[in-house]
């Protein structure tokens, strides 16, 4: 073979070799998992990381929770309570569950204390989040940040629609703290798993004064169940100024 031939055999020889390494070595570190976070349409996505094998297009454009601000009644060198009105714009989607996350703060920006909890809103419910008897060592909470997260959202025409409830609430002075009572009929011709009553005082100008809540649960089919709860979480020098007819009331329900 002559020599000439023979050099351009060789040489071609070891261009294709080094070229099959190296598109194996590309095709090894190419090879990824899917993506639904990379910001391009791809790998069978009808949107940008949406659709396919991510989330769908129509629950990735919800719109998130609106919040309106926080109120922090309390007493002095007692505990705190939370007040946090939350809304779904969604008409038609509903969260089943989802995890709120919550930081207060003093009033030089401290930390006094954090929690977690789970919670959940029907398709254009607008709802409260309250927690009572937060103890932040006798400080006041000034301020507050919330973040939600693990949303599980539902159809609304799934079943996941909000039960409204006829309720009947009393609010009557008990010693220093104020007694909440009334009832909740279940008029539904199913199991109502959860019934959560919340009580919110208030003075003569709607401010909030204190809060308490009380939960019920597998209420039955026409089942009527009465509670009764204390509302403890203010301060006693304020008793006087609390309306006890302007009691403001929440009732969340889960199916």
């Amino acid at each position: 073979m002559p020599r000439l031939l023979k050099q351009f055999i060789y040489g071609f020889l070891f261009i294709f070799v080094i070229g099959a390494v190296g598109y194996g070595v590309k095709s090894l570190f190419s090879t990824s998992t899917v993506s639904c976070f990379d910001g391009i349409q791809n790998q069978g996505e009808t949107g940008i990381d949406c659709g396919g094998s991510c989330v769908s297009c129509e629950i990735k454009n919800l719109s998130p929770f609106t919040v309106k601000g926080a109120s922090f009644p309390s007493s002095n060198g007692g505990p705190s309570s939370f007040v946090l009105e939350i809304k779904n714009p969604n008409k038609d989607y509903g969260a089943e569950s989802f995890k709120y996350f919550a930081i207060f703060y003093n009033g030089k920006g401290a930390i006094l204390k954090t929690i977690e909890r789970e919670s959940f809103i029907y398709a254009g419910e607008t709802k409260l989040l309250v927690e009572a008897n937060i103890d932040v060592g006798g400080e006041i909470i000034t301020n507050s940040e919330v973040t939600f997260s693990d949303i599980k959202w539902k159809k609304k025409s799934e079943g996941w629609d909000m039960p409204v409830l006829p309720m009947e609430l009393k609010t009557e002075k008990s010693g220093d703290v104020f007694a909440v009572s009334g009832f909740v009929k279940n008029d539904k011709g199913y199991e109502i798993s959860k019934i959560v009553v919340n009580a919110i005082l208030v003075d003569m100008k709607g401010k909030a004064l204190g809060v308490g809540k009380t939960e019920m649960e597998n209420i039955q089919p026409f089942e009527e169940k009465n509670f009764y709860f204390l509302v403890n979480a203010i301060n006693p020098s304020l008793n006087k100024e609390v309306d006890l007819k302007g009691t403001k009331s929440y009732i969340e329900t889960k199916r």
